[in-house]
Order: structure tokens, then sequence, then C-alpha cells
């Protein structure tokens, strides 16, 4: 698979709680689903969008969204892959601490699980295939340990890549 599917099984794989935090970017949205209007978003525009939204009532959510095509067939991701609530001013320069309580499964992100339902979608004629959160639905996370973010400049650096304050 390209870069996108590596780096959503890394991802996974990897501390996924430090990953949620690292996206923010500032602005105002009083339509969220919920009612809580957006106080920061972060984001990583390298292979896709990774984003991390804050909202007012001291939540979060990290969202994986991008795509690619190979052969003439295009794969799109686009799910939830983390939410939780925070505490600290992830709007401002400072540390922001986040307790994970859902997350994608790692193993439901599996090459082989990708491509069997890229394979199921090309013997039926298709040329496109969506990930959601219903191939990847978000699950319970227990004894989440809180992780620590700093955001310096309006950036928060992990594992290498660097997410903007937007």
């Amino acid at each position: 698979m390209k870069k996108l599917s590596k780096v959503l099984l890394a991802l996974m794989a990897s501390a996924a709680a430090v990953f949620v935090a690292s996206s923010f970017v500032s602005c105002s949205d009083d339509s969220d689903d919920d009612g809580a209007s957006t106080v920061a978003v972060y984001k990583d525009t390298e292979d896709g969008t990774e984003t991390v939204t804050f909202y007012s009532d001291k939540t979060f959510k990290v969202h994986v969204n991008g795509e690619e095509s190979e052969a003439g067939f295009k794969m799109v991701f686009d799910f939830d892959a983390m939410t939780g609530t925070y505490t600290g001013a992830p709007e401002s320069d400072g540390d922001v601490v986040l307790t994970i309580a859902k997350a994608v499964n790692e193993d439901a992100i599996s090459e082989s699980a990708i491509m069997q339902k890229v394979m199921t979608a090309a013997q039926a004629g298709k040329t496109s295939v969506t990930f959601t959160n219903a191939d990847y639905p978000l699950e319970n996370v227990g004894n989440a340990e809180p992780v620590t973010l700093t955001v310096a400049n309006g950036l928060v650096t992990f594992d290498g890549t660097e997410y903007k304050r937007q």
C-alpha cells in the first residue's frame, strides 16, 4: 500500500493517545453536532489530512481524511480515529493534557482488511471505496494514561510529524 495506508497503520499501532492531541486549528464554529463550539484545531496535511479538534465542552476528536489512487482505483479514508477529553488551553501555547476515551482498534486497520474491501468493491465493478467509522468503529479505551502535549508557536510535534494550528 502507499504512504497513507502505512501512516494509518502506524497511527493506530503507535501511541494513539499522543497522536490524537497533535492536530489542532483555532477557529469558532457553533454548528457542531453536540452544540459545543470549536476552540482549536491542529492539522498535518503531509499525506492526506489528520485533524485534531478541541471543543468548548473540553472534548477532542481526531479525524483522518485522505485518499490514494492506484491503477484507476480510488481509496478514500474518512473517519474519526479517536475521541476523549482534555485539560489546558489548546488555542494557546502551553501544555494540553489528553485522556483518550475511544479509539479505533489498531487491528482493524490492517493491510489485509483494506485489501479485502478493495477487492470486493473491484469485483462488484466499482472504481472507488470509502473507509469510514463503519469499517473502523471507535472502541472504549480502558485505563488510558493521560498524555501531555506542548503547544509552542502554534505547533505540536509527535513522532517526527509537525501539526500546525490553523
